[in-house]
């Protein structure tokens, strides 16, 4: 039989929802380091973030597939200018018959993906890993024009391991940019859970 708990005004089934349900609430880390690609070179950029997950519940998919959700927000901000530098609406899915993890997201600079991926534990630790791949049939990037043309997305990874209140995600988007095929754009990040 499945636990459950109340969150927010709603019920988390737990069998549903799975591993996500160690994500909710509100995070905040302030370590984070960005490489990013600069016409001349590279960029590095320390910075703070905020990264929030929220239970949706569940979705059923042609009444066969059953996906628990949770919705999440990041704000990412420069240490040094506190100049916002990324913001990125997603959300986490989970398929409990085919033990699936998924990041789907969208950022302002007109870009999509839908990243698949598995889960372990080890120890007392959850290890989450998603890709996604520019032309995949399954898990796939899109992008706009401009985009394609200046900043064409080749793939994404993205590793968060959590362990009782500390998250620590590590990520790289391979990018075509200025020039340089296969540039490794990184973040990394360790956060606590404050809420």
């Amino acid at each position: 039989m499945s636990e459950f708990k109340a969150i927010d005004n709603k019920v988390l089934d737990a069998k549903l929802v799975g591993p996500l349900a160690l994500l909710l609430g509100k995070w905040q880390g302030e370590t984070g380091m960005d490489i990013a690609p600069e016409p001349d070179g590279v960029e590095e950029n320390a910075f703070y973030e905020t990264l929030e997950f929220k239970l949706v519940g569940d979705v059923s998919n042609a009444e066969e597939q059953d996906l628990g959700i949770v919705q999440y927000e990041q704000i990412v901000r420069r240490k040094r200018d506190d100049k916002l530098i990324h913001h990125q609406l997603g959300y986490w899915t989970w398929d409990a018959e085919s033990q699936t993890i998924c990041n789907g997201f969208t950022i302002p600079r007109r870009v999509s993906l839908l990243a698949g991926g598995t889960v372990e534990y080890i120890n007392n630790k959850m290890i989450i890993f998603v890709e996604a791949e520019n032309g995949s049939d399954t898990w796939g990037i899109t992008e706009a024009a401009f985009m394609r043309e200046k900043a064409n997305t080749k793939s994404f990874s993205q590793t968060l391991e959590v362990e009782g209140d500390r998250l620590h995600y590590q990520q790289t988007t391979v990018v075509d940019i200025y020039g340089e095929s296969g540039f490794e754009h990184t973040d990394e990040n360790t956060l606590t859970k404050i809420s």
